[in-house]
């Protein structure tokens, strides 16, 4: 773990793409990953692996790889659809005093909705 976050800490220090604010979280998570592949790629150079094939490698299996965030995307989408129904459930059966606002079942319905129309489409 110490690894990692020494990398985490490291990545403020790269200069961030246009668009991402110099400081900022995003500009940071940018340059962690970056460092993240570089190592990985360089890990893989020394192990003897040839790594101009591998953008090749990914376009060969580039079905795969949509699939896998076909189906981590549903995941997303069921675990919040879960919490939106949490939020259903809550004002229900909780006492008036521990019940969530409308204002927020409302928003648990509107974004419930959405998620199950993103769930189930394409099924």
């Amino acid at each position: 773990m110490g690894f990692l976050r020494y990398l985490w800490s490291l990545g403020r220090f790269i200069p961030p793409p246009p668009g991402l604010r110099p400081g900022g979280g995003g500009a940071r998570f940018f340059g962690f990953l970056f460092l993240a592949f570089c190592v990985a790629l360089g890990i893989a150079a020394l192990l003897g692996f040839d790594v101009s094939r591998f953008p090749d490698w990914l376009d060969a299996h580039a079905v795969f790889w949509g699939q896998v965030g076909d189906v981590a995307f549903k995941i997303l989408l069921g675990f919040i659809l879960c919490l939106c129904a949490l939020v259903l459930v809550a004002q229900v059966a909780n006492p008036k005093e521990d019940r969530p606002g409308w204002g927020t079942v409302i928003f648990a319905l509107i974004v419930g909705y959405a998620c199950a129309v993103g769930l189930f489409t394409g099924i």
